[in-house]
């Protein structure tokens, strides 16, 4: 996965914050990844239905007690 369009810091903060929450790597690697797509123009927060499939994606990915 290629970040090089995001920030530094905030790869490095959703990383850490994904960890003190004991949440599974590749839940950070999710987020990273649609960060970087809605940045680099491949997905719009407009697109509901994009939106809806990634939160699923997402909300699949978290671990919950």
């Amino acid at each position: 996965m290629s970040l090089e369009n995001l920030d530094k810091s905030i790869t490095e903060s959703v990383i850490e914050i994904v960890e003190k929450n004991s949440q599974p790597a590749d839940l950070a690697n999710k987020i990273l990844s649609w960060l970087d797509a809605v940045h680099s123009g491949q997905e719009s927060l407009d697109d509901k239905n994009s939106y809806l499939n990634r939160i699923e994606v997402l909300l699949d990915a978290t671990k919950t007690d």
